[in-house]
């Protein structure tokens, strides 16, 4: 798992954002394959530096599980949607309005 949460370049404010990547924080990063603490492409010549001891707290690390669940949900979605099965232009896309009949 990351530890982007506990870096002190991270955007508290943005999802998955800090100066090293202020249009986004790559997914290899995110999901802790890739250790921030070596030189990363495109990343300003930023890297993770921990927040001071003291400032961490449990919130982080709550904070830190509902950005990857978040990310990878996007990600299951997105996959989800492509798949040339998911429903398309059924009934239960239609509006409400669109199933009234005709007075």
């Amino acid at each position: 798992m990351s530890s982007c949460i506990e870096c002190k370049y991270h955007n508290k404010k943005q999802w998955v954002t800090c100066n090293a990547f202020p249009d986004g924080i790559p997914f290899d990063i995110l999901n802790g394959e890739f250790d921030h603490n070596k030189k990363h492409d495109g990343d300003n010549g930023i890297q993770f530096e921990p927040i001071k001891k003291g400032n961490v707290n449990s919130d982080i690390i709550e904070h830190k599980k509902l950005i990857i669940d978040g990310y990878e949900a996007r990600e299951s979605m997105r996959k989800i949607r492509s798949h040339p099965d998911y429903p398309r232009n059924t009934e239960c896309y239609k509006s409400e309005q669109d199933t009234k009949p005709n007075a």
